[in-house]
């Protein structure tokens, strides 16, 4: 498919006036990597979008946002459903995190299934490969797309504020986003909102290229129900002191987006399938910083409220997917052991998910799973080590009369770099990933539109 687009973007940011700028050399820190190491200091490259950078990128979805960077690709089910996939693996190959934490929804499930996440509210989105994957589980094998969006404030700010309005002329996208943190006392307060509207897709020609192929009365120069409609809103707060910080925030999103393909019988006019999408969502962050041998512990949880509803061509409902979730992660960044610097850790998730009606092909099924890991490095001159171990387990109990599933894996990794010069380095990476089932590969039975 290929369409003309013209993109128009206004932004407006107030803040507390400052002293002149100065021009200088910005860091990026890895907040992904367990001891937060800057670009150049991981040992397996990272990408990272922030600032103008991320502003001018940025799409309708998380995929088509990260679709350019090196080593990325995205899946395409219309517009509005799009996933990132890092050479060549997807689906639950890719973990896709909101500051660390799952976003909880169904994604991986099907290609149709949008990522609960606004590119618009992120502050930053990092791309992590190599052994730091291990932190966040084995299903994280291709990389980690971890989208941060500072709803829980960790710093206390001046108050600013952003407003973004956006047009684009291919689906006559208008979308609109607001921010504003700020601070009184001890405590952080973050707000931000946005709404997104489209029309179906202009295209050049027809969407089915074979005239063969090319259902009844396909409308020409359009993509045929390829609309959306979606707004989400959140508030988050801290209380923050010098040694850390602890604080939640509370979010909603809501997606109802078309999905193109010809209506009943083959008939394009008769309209398509559509998905109404919610989530509501809490998140628990905080980290304190102590002396030695603990230097820092971290604590980030999540749990979420997951609806969405396939309806057919008709408009009568289909296929209902629920998917209430959360999960907890708990780092213990330590002091120096013999020379080895890292930071060992706990992911603990409950996960109950059920599929209702007409193509419910995976049966309700609640999923426990635990990981325990460990990241740890060292440098030895010009060389620097990094290895990584995760050990997990994980136990399907589906209802129905199917077969419950429980096992356990262990998954290592190591990297070095190798500093050439203080403008030159060579890395090199080395891992071995068990990744366990997740309910839908064990359990799928039945049709489905998206995968045929």
């Amino acid at each position: 498919m290929y369409g003309r687009t013209c993109v128009l973007c206004a932004a407006m940011a107030f803040a507390v006036p400052t002293s002149a700028a100065q021009e200088i050399i910005e860091e990026v820190i890895v907040r992904a990597a367990p001891l937060e190491r800057s670009t150049e200091e991981l040992t397996q490259s990272a990408q990272v979008l922030a600032g103008d950078d991320l502003m001018r990128r940025a799409q309708q979805t998380i995929g088509e946002t990260l679709a350019n960077e090196l080593g990325v690709s995205a899946s395409y089910f219309g517009p509005a459903a799009s996933r990132p996939i890092i050479r060549g693996q997807s689906g639950p190959r890719v973990s896709v995190r909101e500051d660390g934490i799952s976003t909880l929804d169904v994604s991986d499930l099907s290609a149709d299934h949008a990522i609960a996440v606004e590119p618009l509210l992120a502050r930053r989105i990092e791309i992590i490969r190599g052994p730091a994957t291990l932190l966040y589980g084995s299903s994280a094998a291709g990389g980690v797309v971890n989208v941060i969006d500072n709803r829980v404030p960790e710093f206390l700010e001046a108050n600013t504020g952003a407003i973004e309005a956006r047009y684009e002329s291919a689906s006559q996208e208008r979308a609109v986003v607001a921010r504003a943190d700020g601070s009184g006392g001890a405590i952080g307060w973050h707000a931000d909102g946005f709404r997104r509207s489209t029309n179906d897709v202009d295209i050049a020609s027809f969407a089915t290229s074979d005239p063969s192929e090319r259902p009844a009365n396909e409308p020409r120069g359009r993509l045929a129900n390829s609309y959306s409609e979606s707004f989400g809103y959140a508030v988050g707060a801290s209380v923050v002191a010098q040694a850390g910080f602890l604080g939640a925030a509370a979010s909603v999103y809501d997606n109802e987006y078309g999905l193109p393909g010809p209506g009943e019988e083959g008939d394009a006019s008769a309209g398509g399938p559509h998905i109404e999408l919610r989530q509501k969502r809490v998140d628990l962050r905080g980290a304190i910083d102590l002396d030695a041998p603990i230097e820092t512990i971290k604590l980030r949880a999540g749990r979420n409220d997951y609806e969405h509803t396939e309806f057919e061509p008709d408009g009568a409902p289909g296929t209902r997917f629920e998917n209430d979730a959360w999960e907890t992660h708990i780092e213990f960044v330590h002091a120096p052991l013999r020379g080895w610097r890292g930071a060992v850790g706990i992911q603990i998730g409950d996960r109950d998910f059920a599929a209702i009606g007409e193509e419910a092909f995976v049966p309700p099924t609640q999923t426990r799973s635990t990981g325990v890991f460990a990241v740890e490095e060292r440098v030895f001159g010009d060389w620097r080590v990094e290895l990584a171990a995760r050990g997990e387990t994980v136990r399907h109990e589906p209802r129905g009369g199917f077969e419950s599933f429980d096992e356990s894996a262990l998954s290592i990794a190591a990297g070095v770099v190798w500093d050439i010069t203080s403008e030159f380095d060579l890395s090199a990476n080395l891992s071995r990933t068990e990744r366990l089932p997740a309910a839908e590969e064990l359990y799928s039975n039945g049709p489905h539109l998206a995968s045929g």
